[in-house]
């Protein structure tokens, strides 16, 4: 035989062979067991295989094959079959579910049959997959790659990338390198870009990795990497993954409406109509919401924000993680702690927002600090609980377990015991303007009228001056208003005073004080008392006078006195005892009269009747 037709057999069966391997490597577990050979090299070839149960598993034609060995290549580069007009089907089966076509004006076999090129207007597609660029190499098992510009169509996602691909057949996992194109979904187009796009066929996945960006007219998302999960036939977008540095951004239907997120990893689900169902933002995760007039901000490393199934409106978002919420628009608050919960209603107005754990709030005219705080923005209510709740409303502060708060009439109440701290805006005779400290077991305060009123064993305190209460109610005059048990303590200059009754009156215009009801005065061993005593003061919040009536008694040491009035001229030390005046010394009898004048320093008596009238003096 010529040895021209001896390399020519020889050549057709090193073809064959390379085209066997490459067809076995598509189809796993599928045994050849017939082949079919219509032309030789050099003239064309028409190549068919079939797999064990008869079917045709692959289908190669080539208009023209020629052998090439350039000993100057790498070894396993040096003998090539070089091929013309190539086509190719590997029909499906069980590992490739559609039928995959290729195709390219050349090419070449190599590698002891392992690697297969084909180039010049290079083409694979099948139902799935489109990709042309000006060359393909298949290689080892079932993989397709070049590093040149590839155009591609794939599910719903086509562009170009830009500097090759590499398609694992077997494991149905497309990876296309600077990618860049358009995504369709709901029949709406987004424009994407990314360092690698990975389509995952198997698990029905499309992945964006590095510097991925997908957007529209009225939506971005950004980050490291964009995963989104779909349904087996691509169709229903299930979830959306964005990870490192992820930004996610939506427009709403009406004016200013938008929704934005940012977090280390932001995850979306979606129902089967693609309607957001939730979304969760993890690790340095912000969230901001504008709509309908009403606008949150919200910070955590861990948010869930939750969506009605039907309408997809915004039903609940919550801060699993220490973090903070500020609200604007509508409702003005800024609340921050180790749990927050806002739920709204079908309006998209805020229904209810509670806490738990380490919260510190600002809302309305208050701020502060508890355990747990629940506000219900229809009913105009805020409770605060948990051991020492502190309630801040101006220059006051108040602490205690349990606080209700009328947002809207401005009204506060508790009856857990209290203790708080409150600025007097101006001095009268008592007080001065530095901070009241005052405990009760309730209060009650009508920011409105400008009213405070704390009641059961009621104390203040302000420097020396002391004040006992069953009631206290400071106006919004600042007068105050006390009644039950009263007592209270001060400094007169160097000297302390002592009141005591049932009802006291302190006015802060007049500068002067009632104190009634088995009312009393004491200081430096004497006592004054009666029904109704009046201390008046001067500039200097100095007593200058005492008036009293009604049952008047006075006593000191070994003098006593009775009237039905009394004047105390506090600073000349002078006590005039008025109407039906007696005055008993121990150690020199009594006196009576219409007026009886008391000189303390000295003890001196002046008795004074009416005219007509004697004075008596008894003598022991």
């Amino acid at each position: 035989m010529p040895l021209k037709k001896i390399l020519s057999f020889i050549s057709l069966g090193i073809f064959l062979a390379a085209i066997v391997v490459i067809i076995l490597s598509f189809k796993s577990g599928s045994r050849v067991e017939k082949s079919e050979v219509d032309d030789i090299i050099g003239k064309g070839l028409n190549y068919k295989v079939y797999n064990n149960l008869q079917e045709l598993s692959a289908e190669i034609t080539s208009a023209f094959s020629k052998r090439d060995f350039d000993k100057s290549r790498e070894p396993a580069q040096r003998e090539r079959t070089l091929l013309t007009d190539i086509k190719g089907v590997i029909y499906k089966s069980k590992r490739f579910k559609n039928d995959l076509k290729f195709s390219g004006k050349s090419g070449y076999v190599e590698n002891e049959y392992k690697n297969f090129l084909i180039k010049d207007n290079a083409k694979i597609e099948s139902e799935d997959v489109i990709l042309t660029s000006d060359r393909f190499f298949m290689e080892g098992s079932s993989l397709i790659s070049n590093k040149s510009r590839t155009d591609f169509k794939l599910k719903n996602l086509k562009g170009i990338a830009g500097r090759g691909i590499s398609y694992h057949m077997e494991l149905g996992v497309i990876n296309l390198l600077k990618a860049s194109g358009t995504y369709i979904r709901s029949g709406k187009e987004y424009h994407f870009k990314c360092n690698r796009l990975m389509v995952l066929n198997k698990i029905s996945r499309v992945v964006f990795k590095g510097n991925a960006v997908i957007q529209s007219d009225d939506s971005t998302m950004r980050g490291k990497e964009i995963i989104l999960r779909f349904n087996k036939d691509f169709k229903i977008l299930k979830r959306t993954d964005i990870r490192g540095d992820g930004y996610f951004y939506t427009k709403g239907n009406k004016r200013g409406e938008f929704r934005e997120l940012l977090g280390n990893k932001i995850i979306a689900e979606f129902d089967e109509n693609e309607n957001i169902k939730k979304i969760d933002v993890t690790k340095n995760g912000i969230i901001n919401l504008n709509a309908d007039g009403n606008r949150l901000k919200a910070e955590s490393d861990l948010i869930y924000i939750r969506f009605d199934h039907i309408s997809s409106k915004l039903k609940n978002v919550k801060l699993m993680r220490q973090g903070k919420v500020n609200v604007s628009g509508k409702r003005l608050f800024d609340i921050s702690s180790r749990r927050i919960r806002i739920q709204y209603d079908e309006n998209g107005e805020i229904r209810n927002c509670n806490t738990n754990g380490d919260t510190v709030f600002t809302m309305s005219k208050y701020s502060g600090n508890c355990e747990s705080l629940n506000f219900f923005p229809p009913e105009n209510k805020m409770t605060l609980t948990g051991e020492k709740s502190v309630l801040i409303k101006g220059d006051n502060r108040f602490v205690s377990s349990e606080f209700i708060v009328n947002t809207k009439e401005e009204k506060l109440s508790s009856d857990k015991e209290i203790r708080s701290t409150i600025q007097l805006e101006s001095d009268n005779s008592i007080f001065s303007k530095l901070p009241v400290f005052v405990s009760s077991k309730k209060i009650e305060i009508d920011d409105r009228s400008g009213s405070v009123v704390y009641s059961d064993d009621v104390s203040l305190f302000q420097k020396e001056t002391k004040l006992n209460a069953e009631k206290v109610e400071i106006g919004k005059n600042k007068s105050i208003n006390v009644s039950g048990k009263v007592r209270l303590t001060f400094r007169n200059g160097k000297d302390e005073i002592i009141l005591g009754g049932e009802e006291l009156k302190i006015d802060s215009e007049k500068n002067w004080l009632l104190i009634s009801g088995k009312a009393f005065l004491r200081e430096k061993g004497n006592e004054l008392g009666g029904d109704y005593l009046s201390v008046i003061f001067n500039d200097k919040n100095e007593i200058t006078r005492i008036n009293g009536n009604k049952n008047i008694n006075f006593k000191r040491k070994n003098v006593s006195a009775k009237s039905e009035k009394v004047t105390w001229k506090f600073n000349e030390k002078i006590i005039t005892f008025i109407t039906k005046a007696q005055l008993t010394k121990a150690d020199s009898g009594s006196s009576s009269g219409d007026e009886i004048r008391f000189f303390i320093e000295d003890e001196r008596v002046v008795i004074k009747s009416a005219v007509g009238k004697r004075s008596k003096t008894k003598i022991d």
